[in-house]
């Protein structure tokens, strides 16, 4: 998996031979910058955290990008990021979510191994899976989303 940076102007192009792609675009992205990464990607993953300011902002982005998603075969899919286990905002994320016209992959935890791990250059994958057992298996749902 290959990691590029997007920026509105800017949309690098993978090198021949890649089979995996990761797009990290600013929040929000619209117009030409949008329209680009659209033709680029298969699928698109919205992260989410569970703030009433996110939610709302965010609102109208997802619905738009269902949309052009759809429009243009591409699947789109949410998922919930630095969730916090029977908060009340976490309840309403979730309500949220059963509004939209897009699958809820999973809910990422609140945790700082995602910190601590990058803090040394390495992701879950790269530590003993007994360490991350909890971060594996809530990550287990975007993999099969994404190899499906």
């Amino acid at each position: 998996i290959q990691t590029w940076d997007i920026s509105e102007d800017h949309v690098a192009r993978p090198p021949k031979g890649i089979t995996h792609v990761v797009l990290d675009t600013p929040a929000g992205l619209h117009g030409k910058g949008l329209d680009a990464v659209m033709k680029l990607a298969d699928k698109v993953i919205v992260p989410l955290q569970a703030s009433v300011f996110d939610i709302y902002a965010t609102q109208e982005f997802v619905a738009a990008l269902a949309k052009k998603g759809r429009a243009e075969g591409k699947q789109v899919a949410v998922v919930g990021n630095r969730i916090k286990d029977h908060t009340k905002a976490t309840e309403h994320l979730k309500e949220f979510l059963q509004t939209l016209d897009v699958p809820l992959l999973t809910l990422l935890r609140d945790t700082q191994n995602y910190a601590h791990l990058a803090a040394h250059g390495l992701s879950l994958w790269d530590v003993p899976s007994a360490k991350v057992e909890k971060d594996l298996a809530q990550w287990a749902p975007i993999l099969a989303w994404l190899n499906g």
